[in-house]
């Protein structure tokens, strides 16, 4: 009888230790997760405040060559990782302007109407758009 009493103590025992580890475990993943959500949004802001920049530059024609366009971008690209090259595209979805050239030789007079994904992102409304890639 001891030895039943036993068994079923240690069982509640053995359990109550996996909850608290499983509980553990899963409070450590939802804290991972936030911070790597956190890390994102704040990446992801930062690279859109970028291209807003470089919009409002073209907006108030301080871009109109390509030679303007890189001493703009050029920069950008250097002070801050994650862009592969930035793009200027013009209204007929053809890419006219690549910032940085030499990283991406076959980009430039691309039309993006040949790229399978390259309709979804782009605008309809405005007359030229940048995307990065």
């Amino acid at each position: 009888m001891v030895w039943i009493v036993l068994s079923i103590t240690l069982a509640f025992v053995w359990d109550f230790f996996e909850s608290q580890q499983t509980k553990d475990i899963t409070l450590k993943t939802e804290l991972v997760a936030s911070q790597i959500q956190s890390h994102f949004e704040e990446y992801f802001n930062a690279h859109l405040e970028i291209i807003k920049l470089i919009r409002r530059e073209w907006l108030n024609n301080k871009i109109r060559n390509a030679d303007e366009f890189i001493g703009v971008v050029l920069p950008l690209t250097k002070a801050f990782s994650g862009f592969q090259a930035l793009n200027f595209i013009d209204s007929t979805g053809v890419i006219r302007w690549v910032c940085p050239e030499e990283n991406n030789p076959n980009v430039k007079n691309r039309d993006l109407h040949d790229h399978p994904f390259a309709a979804e992102t782009r605008s309809e409304e405005h007359t030229s758009e940048l995307q990065s890639h």
